[in-house]
């Protein structure tokens, strides 16, 4: 699924440039399913992988420095994020492999 330049432009239209922290969640579809009644199943495994936090504050310095147009900082800084939350949820989806199949898929 491909991010908005939306979030591009959060991160460099703002005053200060905000830390950015990816998240990934894995099985946690399997406790909260989208179909039938909506309660939490028991039982089911689930992991949240975070990543440590992102600045963007260099970046986005030297984009502007740059004479980059608005809608090219706000290109980059999406396509930063999209690369970086793929490898996210390989590592994420490693680990919830490991610890609850004790299997590797690669």
């Amino acid at each position: 699924m491909r991010l908005k330049w939306g979030v591009g432009r959060l991160i460099a239209d703002t005053p200060v440039t905000p830390l950015v922290l990816l998240i990934h969640h894995v099985g946690f579809e399997k406790i909260f399913p989208n179909e039938g009644i909506l309660y939490p199943r028991v039982g089911k495994k689930s992991s949240i992988y975070i990543s440590e936090p992102i600045d963007f504050t260099q970046e986005v310095t030297l984009l502007k420095q740059t004479k980059k147009t608005q809608e090219e900082i706000r290109k980059h800084l999406t396509d930063t994020i999209q690369n970086q939350m793929a490898d996210l949820k390989q590592e994420a989806e490693l680990f919830h492999n490991k610890i609850y199949h004790n299997k590797v898929e690669s």
